[in-house]
């Protein structure tokens, strides 16, 4: 016979999170007190952000360090073959 009872487990989980909770691997959040992940990058509850996500990490750079990022290596590439010219015009073989 089956038992229709719901569990005690499940009622629990029912209740409003008010940020204590007994996993000691959870935080509360800034915000609004819920208890979250400390790897969450916002809040279930409220949404509110709480740490940018991978993706952003170039935007966070900013435009000067991705343009010397891409400037750099072509420059490099230009004064080695410029070297190397310079080097046959002088005699050198």
């Amino acid at each position: 016979m089956r038992s229709w009872a719901i569990p005690t487990r499940s009622l629990l989980s029912l209740r409003k999170n008010d940020g204590m909770s007994d996993n000691p691997n959870l935080v509360a959040c800034p915000a609004c007190g819920g208890s979250i992940s400390p790897e969450a990058f916002s809040c279930p509850h409220c949404g509110k952000p709480l740490r940018s996500r991978p993706a952003d990490w170039l935007a966070s750079l900013g435009l000067a360090y991705v343009v010397l990022a891409i400037a750099l290596p072509i420059i490099t590439v230009i004064v080695m073959f410029a070297s190397g010219w310079v080097w046959r015009l002088t005699g050198h073989r």
